[in-house]
């Protein structure tokens, strides 16, 4: 298929599928295009078929967040119920699999973590001495 405007080649899905009242269809590539369509009102989503790709509001594409890595302590990681200890292991596990950096990362905050750890344990145990 083509866009409308451009006349571009649109090998995946439309950036937008608009249906006129005639039932014909027009397929836009991009969103210049949409902007240099004057058949286009980007303020009338009735006509636009896959509304589901865009703000409820405006023309513009919902884009999902990315998931970055979050490395919690050992103190909120006990603070956690079950739920969400398994919430957060799915979470490391996903960013483990996307770099493997991260997996380094991850063991070398929780060495630090471990060491804090100990250092404040034996701190303790001096000040009861």
């Amino acid at each position: 298929m083509n866009c409308y405007h451009c006349n571009n080649c649109i090998n995946d899905k439309p950036w937008i599928i608009y249906g006129n009242e005639d039932a014909s269809v027009k397929n836009i590539c991009g969103y210049l295009c949409s902007k240099r369509c004057p058949d286009i009102t980007h303020y009338n989503n009735t006509h636009i078929m896959n509304s589901e790709d865009f703000d409820e509001y405006r023309l513009f594409p919902i884009i999902p967040k990315k998931e970055v890595l979050k490395l919690l302590n050992l103190e909120e990681i006990s603070k956690m119920n079950d739920s969400q200890k398994d919430e957060y292991d799915n979470h490391l596990q996903r960013m483990f699999a996307k770099d493997e950096n991260n997996e380094n990362l991850y063991e070398e905050h929780m060495e630090i973590e471990m060491s804090y750890q100990e250092e404040t344990v034996s701190s303790e145990e001096e000040e009861e001495c």
